[in-house]
C-alpha cells in the first residue's frame, strides 16, 4: 500500500484466481497486514474474505498499528499468521497464471486513480537488480511526476541503495536518489525537456516495482502506472537470456 502525503491510500483484494488454475486456492481466507521495523515482520489479521469476494482496505484501518513511515503489505492466508516473524510469510497457494490480481488506489478530495497492486512473491526472495525503461514521465505546466519505488523482501532488513535515473538519449545520469528495502520510497522527478523524457531507471543491487504518479498542483487530475522490466518486452524464445543481455548492454552504456 503506497502512501502519499495529502492523499488517502486504499488496496482492493480479490479472493479468486485470475482463471481456473489447478493449484490455486478457492476457499475463504484471512486478510493480513504486515510491516517491517528492520528487525522483524509484524503481522496482524485484520479481517476475513469469502471465496469469490473482494474487500477494500484503506490506510485509516491500519492507523492504530502500522507506523506512518512503514510500507503496509497486505496478503491473504487460509490460516492466521499473527505475530512477529524473521521472514515475511510466503505461501504458494495463490500461484496462478495470469497472476492473482490486486488493486491500489490513491484518492484526493475530488478524484481517485488506481492501478494493479500485486507484488510477485518470487521478487521478495531475491536481491536482484533493476533496469526499467520509463516513458511515463509527464511534463507540462503545473504537472508533477514522482516515482513511487516499492520494494518488498522476505528478510525484514531496511537497507539503503542508490537509484540512478538516466536519459536514454544521452546515457547521462540526470538524477540520483536513495531508495530503501521494504519501503515505498517517493522520489520527485526533475523536469525534462522532450528530448530527455525517455528515462532509464536503474539500481545495481536491488529490484522493485517503479510506479509513476503524475498530478496537478491540487490533485484534481492524477495518473498512476508502472513500467515493466525488459523481459516483459520479449514474447518468445529465451526470455531470461535476452533480459540479461539487455540489462548488460544498458549497464555498460550508462555513465556512472
Amino acid at each position: 500500500m503506497p502512501r502519499v502525503p495529502g492523499l488517502a491510500s486504499e488496496v482492493t483484494l480479490v479472493n479468486h484466481p485470475s482463471r481456473e488454475t489447478g493449484g490455486a486456492w478457492r476457499g475463504a481466507q484471512i486478510v493480513h497486514a504486515a510491516w517491517s521495523d528492520g528487525a522483524r515482520w509484524h503481522v496482524r489479521a485484520i479481517g476475513d474474505i469469502a471465496a469469490g469476494a473482494s474487500v477494500e482496505i484503506d490506510q485509516a484501518r491500519l492507523a492504530g498499528d502500522c507506523p506512518a513511515d512503514a510500507l503496509p503489505v497486505l496478503f491473504l492466508s487460509p490460516v492466521k499468521r499473527d505475530g512477529e516473524h524473521t521472514r515475511l510469510p510466503a505461501l504458494d497457494h495463490m500461484e496462478a497464471v495470469p497472476a492473482w490480481r490486486a488493486n491500489i488506489r490513491l484518492r484526493s478530495a475530488t478524484t481517485a486513480v488506481s492501478y494493479q497492486g500485486e507484488y510477485p512473491s518470487g521478487m521478495a526472495a531475491i536481491g536482484g537488480s533493476l533496469l526499467s525503461i520509463a516513458p511515463l514521465i509527464q511534463t507540462g505546466g503545473g504537472i508533477t511526476t514522482s516515482l513511487l519505488f516499492v520494494n518488498v523482501r522476505a528478510q525484514p532488513a531496511i537497507d539503503a541503495h542508490e537509484l540512478r535515473i538516466v536519459s536514454a538519449a544521452t546515457r547521462r545520469v540526470v538524477q540520483r536518489a536513495v531508495i530503501r528495502s521494504n519501503r515505498c520510497t517517493m522520489v520527485a522527478l526533475g523536469a525534462a525537456d522532450d528530448s530527455e523524457r525517455l528515462r532509464i531507471v536503474a539500481c545495481d543491487d536491488m529490484t522493485g516495482i517503479p510506479i509513476y504518479f503524475s498530478h496537478d498542483d491540487g490533485f484534481t487530475q492524477m495518473s498512476l502506472e508502472h513500467s515493466h522490466p525488459p523481459v516483459e518486452m520479449v514474447a518468445f524464445g529465451a526470455r531470461g537470456a535476452i533480459n540479461r543481455s539487455m540489462k548488460a548492454a544498458w549497464s555498460a552504456a550508462i555513465a556512472s
